[in-house]
């Protein structure tokens, strides 16, 4: 961990040396790529704009993922137990890996409308679909030897989903978590850009079309930090509290 920490730095701060040296050294004009002394001092001009922008967004983040991975929970459950709803939701099941969830965006907004309300709905779907998926397969992937015992040992089907179908299933259900969490920040991006009056996504289109390049860049660097603070932290917990599922989360 502290060699991957260690790693990190250098690479980062290599990265940023590197860009700094050629902004000056290429006279590369702010307004197409700004150097990090320049981000640095917009954020700084700026934080409590971008604070209160990201806020909102993360609240609707943490709402639609929340919602999301709840329904997905019991929505693999139940695809697990009846073999009849699986062949009702396989379709939409595969059409959700093969197109991403905010390609809806312009179809929800239409119905729903601009407000709070339809970036819920697209968040929540997002995170629905991948959920299912990865519990419905763990859940699936229940070892011939361990089904042999269940059988020997005569265990009621409470206690086999619960102390052995289940746990076999949090590493799968990990993963498909994982995944949801890597998208949820592009999709509620997508969904202010269909339209918002707040938001990061809104705050990044009002840069774009004001041409204050740099604050984008301030914007989009809060936002990378949190998402992959918040990745790197989901990853530790997981590896540590399910150990025997290490080959699944590596």
């Amino acid at each position: 961990m502290k060699k991957k920490l260690l790693f990190l730095s250098i690479y980062f701060f290599s990265f940023l040396t590197i860009w700094s040296f050629s902004s000056f050294f290429f006279h590369i004009p702010s307004y197409i790529l700004p150097s990090p002394y320049q981000i640095i001092s917009c954020f700084f001009n700026h934080y409590k704009e971008i604070f209160y922008h990201f806020t909102l967004t993360f609240f609707e983040v943490f709402l639609g993922g929340f919602l999301g991975f709840l329904l997905g929970l019991m929505m693999g459950g139940m695809l697990y137990i009846s073999n009849i709803l699986y062949f009702l939701i396989k379709p939409l099941l595969v059409l959700s890996q093969l197109i991403p969830s905010f390609i809806f965006a312009p179809f929800i907004i239409i119905w729903v409308g601009y407000g709070f309300i339809g970036k819920i709905i697209l968040i929540t779907s997002m995170s629905f679909f991948s959920v299912t998926n990865s519990f419905y397969h763990g859940l699936s992937a229940t070892q011939q030897k361990w089904t042999d015992l269940i059988q020997f040992m005569d265990i009621s089907p409470f206690k086999r989903f619960f102390h052995i179908q289940l746990k076999g299933a949090l590493g799968y259900l990990a993963v498909g978590t994982r995944q949801m969490i890597i998208h949820l920040p592009a999709t509620a991006i997508v969904a202010e850009w269909m339209g918002a009056s707040k938001g990061i996504g809104y705050l990044l289109l009002h840069a774009y079309t004001h041409f204050e390049i740099d604050l984008m860049f301030a914007t989009l660097c809060v936002l990378i930090f949190f998402s992959y603070s918040f990745y790197s932290l989901f990853n530790l917990y997981t590896k540590k509290f399910l150990q025997w599922e290490k080959y699944l989360l590596s």
